[in-house]
């Protein structure tokens, strides 16, 4: 067909294409009497043309076609390429236009010299300032989505979380989870314009729950807030329990304390005695060369202060109690209790548990019978920096001391009693 000016356009079942006008014309438009007098009607003047003049036009069309979805291809490598590049900013939490700062010119640069023809390629690549346009259309689509998943399985819970940042602005953080192989998302994150009361919190809270969802299909709703409305069911988290059970200490065990953390602070507080206190755990080798700062709020300031103070064997003003084996084995074996009840906090979080499972790591944790004995049988392979700082320096441990380590176990063994009861119970 290529004589009267038509070729095929490449579909299934092939159609005749027009390579003058490029124009598509129906299946039944392929008999030969009707393809001539198209040709003699609408392009009198190319009637005479030869079967090369039409070749040639064809192969023109075809190479721009083949350009195009080359083309076509090379922008939507792109425009897929910006998202994933957003997405990572997002993720990361950094400046939007490090995209164009950073990003780009650093894999240009990369590619000059590991891949220099991928350079224009790259430079195609969508990266200016508004890369907030497609963070904002990815929230949209994963709101979206978990809105569908919350109308398909019609139960849900809440979990709302509100804290001020350094720049004194309060955000609420709410998170959802439904029946869907145990998925935590984000629900919504709101700036808290003025008050946070309870109540400016609920109607944030709302606004978002009536337009997505329904309060009908919300179960639980777990939140930090002081259990101020009757008739309702409040119940500590498993991780503030866990913090609560932890916190009382005998009086001896809480002298150690609070010397510690006055040490400690005392170091971090004042340059001129961090400083020279780094120096000199450096030069002595030690694991840790910056003390913490102490912070009671931080459920696990407490053992990681302990960790670097015993291990970095920091000297300040307070010396007189790090000359002293006795106050150092208490020390230690705030060290060893603290070092375990943080390995335990980390247990109890991160995405994929239940209530079951972590149950399970605290039972197996509330079996504090087995260090009693050993303790009261000079056993302490369980206490770690205990024990190594008694074979180091050739002491051992008088009935004082582990009096002093049983009462601790005992209270620490009757708290996690009252706090994490049995099923059973």
């Amino acid at each position: 067909i290529l004589k009267f000016g038509f070729t095929t356009n490449g579909s299934i079942p092939p159609l005749p294409f027009r390579v003058i006008c490029c124009e598509t014309l129906s299946n039944h438009c392929m008999k030969p009497s009707l393809l001539s007098p198209c040709r003699r009607t609408k392009h009198p003047t190319l009637k005479d043309k030869s079967i090369e003049y039409f070749t040639r036009k064809g192969e023109g069309i075809n190479i721009s076609c083949s350009a195009m979805k080359v083309y076509a291809k090379s922008s939507q490598q792109a425009l897929q390429t910006s998202y994933e590049i957003a997405q990572m900013i997002a993720k990361t939490k950094k400046p939007h236009t490090i995209a164009e700062k950073l990003v780009i010119p650093a894999s240009i640069r990369i590619a000059v010299i590991m891949f220099s023809e991928k350079e224009v390629k790259i430079k195609n690549i969508a990266h200016s300032n508004d890369t907030i346009r497609r963070i904002d259309e990815m929230m949209e689509d994963i709101r979206k989505q978990i809105t569908v998943k919350i109308i398909q399985k019609k139960q849900f819970t809440l979990q709302p979380n509100e804290s001020t940042d350094i720049s004194n602005c309060t955000q609420l953080m709410v998170f959802v989870r439904y029946i869907n192989d145990e998925d935590e998302k984000e629900f919504c994150c709101k700036e808290v314009d003025i008050k946070t009361t309870g109540e400016e919190i609920f109607n944030l809270l709302n606004e978002q729950i009536k337009y997505r969802s329904s309060w009908e299909w919300c179960i639980p709703v777990c939140t930090d807030r002081a259990a101020a409305t009757t008739s309702i069911k409040c119940t500590h988290c498993i991780i503030h329990r866990e913090a609560l059970a932890s916190k009382q200490l005998n009086e001896y065990l809480n002298s150690v304390l609070e010397i510690a953390v006055k040490t400690a602070n005392l170091i971090k507080l004042w340059a001129l005695n961090s400083r020279p206190s780094r120096s000199l755990c450096h030069d002595m080798g030690s694991e840790h060369i910056t003390v913490l700062l102490y912070s009671d709020i931080r459920w696990l300031s407490c053992g990681r202060l302990f960790n670097h103070l015993f291990e970095g064997d920091i000297k300040s003003e307070l010396v007189q109690y790090f000359q002293d084996e006795l106050w150092i084995c208490r020390l230690a074996d705030l060290c060893d209790i603290f070092d375990k009840i943080n390995n335990l906090n980390l247990q109890l979080q991160g995405f994929n548990t239940n209530i079951l499972i972590l149950h399970d790591k605290v039972q197996a944790f509330k079996n504090l019978a087995f260090w009693k004995n050993n303790a009261l049988s000079r056993n302490f392979e369980s206490f770690q920096y205990l024990s190594e700082f008694c074979v180091e320096n050739e002491i051992i441990l008088d009935e004082h001391i582990k009096t002093s380590i049983k009462e601790h176990l005992t209270n620490l063994e009757l708290n996690f009693e009252q706090y994490f009861p049995s099923f059973d119970e």
